[in-house]
């Protein structure tokens, strides 16, 4: 039969009835792998379903390849079921196509109410999330997508909601969410109750790191009682507390003691996460640090984990702070070919090679990490580079992204200290006296706008 039928396609080739007889010979005859191949001519074709089944038939039944879609379509089509639109839509999700996945559900029906009925609720607001349709995400009932929900709210700057369904989602899992209590303790505005969530994300975790670092960063070298008055203190030392004692210390920084102590249960967790050692070694030396031994924990610290990309950059970071940029760069760019742009940057702008540097430090566009601080370099070497405009816009864009006050005052003092060589003192004048209003301290930027004022 097979012979007939391919001898009738060598004279009439491309006839989709011969096809289809051929398709359903090799399916009856078990040969999968050529039915495929035979089934993908026929798909946009009236013997579509026979070519579905056929694709469908000759992979293991889980199959969610590229090819696959538009046989799981032709099926869902022909047969209504939801398991066919379900698996539709996830091999469209597998293969990028989420958005679409997204409409298939809801072109099936399996969406919204509907797919809480059928219990494709959660799939059905996953795929919403990860198309970016927040506002199309369900909340369900189960923990995972409360959390999810929340997040999209979140995204959708709904902070309030976005922290009634976290806490939702807290309060129906069988176990404490490290991450999850972290994530509110985060954004909620009750400084109390963001400290008690921090320390339930460490006590559910003691070495989950994102609460770790910022509950030994926040911590305070004074002790509580310190926040008290008097009168306050010596009750407390007595063991008499009233209502506004309590409050004051459930709103104070964790003290030094504690943080030391939090570090110490980390350290002792046997898989915990290398930055937790270097977050010990930063608290240690966060006041007046001996400087050799910092510098001697630092190189102890990466020889312990020389494949560790984060320790290298934080290291490194360590060094260049210290002014020490030997050391840092000898770290970032150990190997060189891998190294980040900005360091690639750093070490151009040492060598004297300004061209390369500006090339490096533009790569940097795209990282938040290094954004700032790249965009201040190349203003320097711009200024090298006697392009004075683009200098005075590089400093002026990451002042506009700096983080502190006192950085975004520094960067605009270096754009009105261009403006003034360009003798444009007007221009200076006026972002001279918005860095003294971002930084009071900052003097140099108030002794520059002193001499303007003199030769006006």
């Amino acid at each position: 039969m097979e012979s007939s039928v391919t001898e009738a396609l060598s004279i009439i080739p491309g006839n989709e009835t011969l096809t289809a007889l051929l398709l359903h010979t090799l399916i009856l005859q078990n040969k999968s792998a050529e039915a495929s191949r035979t089934a993908a001519l026929l798909l946009e074709t009236r013997f579509a379903p026979l070519s579905a089944y056929a694709i469908l038939s000759s992979n293991d039944w889980r199959s969610l390849d590229f090819k696959s879609i538009p046989a799981w379509k032709i099926a869902a089509e022909e047969t209504g079921s939801p398991a066919a639109w379900k698996n539709a839509a996830l091999a469209s999700a597998v293969n990028g196509l989420k958005a679409e996945a997204v409409g298939l559900l809801e072109y099936s029906g399996l969406s919204g109410a509907a797919a809480e009925d059928s219990g494709y609720d959660e799939l059905y607001s996953l795929l919403c999330y990860d198309s970016a349709f927040y506002e199309r995400v369900g909340e369900g009932s189960s923990p995972a997508s409360l959390r999810l929900a929340g997040d999209a709210s979140w995204l959708l700057k709904d902070v309030r909601k976005a922290e009634n369904l976290w806490l939702k989602a807290l309060r129906s899992a069988a176990e404490s969410d490290p991450s999850l209590l972290f994530t509110i303790s985060v954004v909620s505005e009750d400084e109390s109750i963001a400290k008690t969530y921090l320390e339930q994300a460490l006590d559910a975790d003691p070495a989950y790191f994102p609460a770790l670092s910022q509950y030994v960063r926040n911590s305070s070298d004074f002790e509580s009682v310190s926040l008290l008055d008097p009168l306050e203190a010596k009750l407390y030392k007595q063991e008499i507390t009233t209502r506004e004692i309590r409050r004051k210390l459930a709103h104070a920084p964790a003290t030094a003691e504690q943080a030391a102590a939090r570090l110490e249960r980390a350290l002792s967790v046997i898989d915990r996460d290398p930055r937790i050692e270097a977050e010990s070694i930063r608290f240690e030396f966060r006041n007046a640090p001996d400087v050799a031994r910092y510098f001697s924990s630092l190189w102890t610290l990466l020889e312990k984990y020389p494949n560790e990309p984060e320790i290298q950059s934080w290291t490194g970071w360590c060094f260049a702070s210290r002014g020490d940029m030997d050391s840092a760069l000898s770290v970032l760019m150990s190997e060189p070919e891998f190294a980040h742009p900005f360091w690639k940057g750093v070490a151009a702008s040492l060598r004297g090679d300004l061209e390369s540097a500006e090339t490096n430090y533009s790569l940097c566009a795209d990282d938040a990490y290094f954004v700032w601080p790249a965009l201040a370099n190349r203003a320097l070497v711009r200024e090298r580079l006697k392009k004075y405009p683009e200098a005075i816009e590089d400093f002026s864009l990451a002042a506009d992204i700096a983080e502190s006050d006192a950085t975004k005052s520094v960067l605009h003092y270096q754009a009105a200290r261009i403006l003034y060589l360009m003798r444009q003192t007007d221009r200076a004048s006026s972002i001279l006296g918005y860095a003294i209003q971002l930084d009071s301290e900052n003097y140099q930027a108030r002794q520059l706008l002193d001499e303007l004022e003199k030769i006006k």
